[in-house]
């Protein structure tokens, strides 16, 4: 996650599969920060993730123009990078699973 502060999810996906990530916001002192939580099975994001995605607007992507912004920005991608992994390091038990995509947490293919 690109903010004030870091955070992350591990995902071991597949191709041809979907998976969701839920991006929330908490506002701090001086700005938000956004966390990032797996959805998938068992978890009560779960449950909600029709309703989320009913009151949802899909984007499309332009991955050329972000490829280039991020190259544009490399140093930075790669301290984020950094600092999205050390934060994975420091959950555990069940938090670190709502920080946790596995190749079965998906529908489709």
């Amino acid at each position: 996650m690109w903010a004030e502060n870091s955070d992350a999810v591990a995902a071991d996906v597949v191709a041809g599969r979907v998976y969701f990530v839920e991006v929330a916001a908490t506002m701090e002192a001086f700005s938000a920060q956004m966390h990032l939580r797996a959805i998938k099975p068992g978890l009560k994001s779960w449950e909600r993730r029709d309703e989320w995605l009913r009151g949802s607007q899909q984007y499309a992507s332009d991955a050329a123009a972000g490829q280039a912004n991020l190259d544009r920005r490399a140093q930075d991608v790669a301290e984020r990078l950094r600092r999205g992994h050390e934060q994975l390091t420091k959950y555990s038990g069940d938090k670190l699973a709502e920080h946790t995509l596995g190749p079965d947490d998906s529908v489709g293919g």
